[in-house]
């Protein structure tokens, strides 16, 4: 059990940049500039957060549970404790960022 946020309430502005950039590439180096922000546990525990559901994802023929579905339910999770007007602005950030971090994994995680 974390005793904050995954992502702090410091750094969601940071992942919120993400979503609002729709270059690929670009997007791809704001989390490269914003994740070795991320304490130590909660980087680590993030990426196999996102590892295990980037496999959830592969199976999805069989599961039913895609990236986006994956994201519905598990996207807010990244900012539970966070303060109140955090969650309540960024709630539906984080499921993009959730969405978008399964699908580009390998982009992301792999190649730092």
């Amino acid at each position: 059990e974390l005793p904050d946020p995954l992502i702090p309430d410091e750094l969601v502005p940071d992942f919120a940049r993400i979503r609002d950039d729709g270059n690929n590439s670009s997007r791809l180096d704001i989390y490269h500039e914003v994740l070795p922000k991320l304490p130590t546990h909660n980087y680590y525990f993030l990426e196999r957060l996102i590892r295990h559901l980037k496999l959830v994802d592969d199976y999805k023929d069989f599961n039913k549970m895609n990236s986006a579905n994956l994201a519905t339910v598990l996207g807010g999770v990244f900012i539970e404790g966070a303060r109140p007007e955090t969650m309540r602005r960024y709630f539906g950030v984080m499921n993009f960022i959730c969405d978008d971090m399964i699908r580009n994994y390998d982009s992301i995680f792999i190649s730092e």
